[in-house]
């Protein structure tokens, strides 16, 4: 199995995102099979800048508002376990409830998940 990340910059770029794509490339029989593989990672480069990624940005904006991780998931509607997984990078939020952390916070979904870090654009 090998990998590559030949030409692809600006398609990470272009789908935002948190590490580099790459190929990996697979023998099936005598054919080999190239596979794009989009990881999830905790860094995040967007315009050559280092930004958070969801998890950590989740937890900093609990914080810097004073909240307990108690306080959020009541305030959105969730369980304590499926919140803790959010912070803990274990899960990833459904739309609905990107949507709820982001009124909660009074941020924008952007803002929330490391695509900008102007917590007001597109609010």
């Amino acid at each position: 199995m090998a990998a590559s990340s030949q030409g692809l910059d600006s398609f990470g770029k272009l789908c935002h995102s948190h590490l580099p794509p790459f190929y990996i490339t697979l023998p099936f029989g005598n054919v080999y099979t190239y596979i794009l593989a989009l990881p999830f990672g905790s860094v995040n480069t967007q315009n050559g800048v280092d930004a958070m990624d969801f998890p950590t940005r989740l937890k900093k904006l609990r914080t810097d508002h004073h909240l307990t991780q108690k306080q959020v998931y009541e305030a959105i509607g969730m369980s304590s376990l499926g919140y803790q997984r959010y912070e803990y990078g274990e899960r990833k939020p459904s739309f609905d409830m990107l949507i709820a952390l982001a009124d909660c916070f009074d941020v924008s979904i952007d803002y929330l998940v490391g695509r900008t870090d102007n917590p007001k654009i597109n609010r």
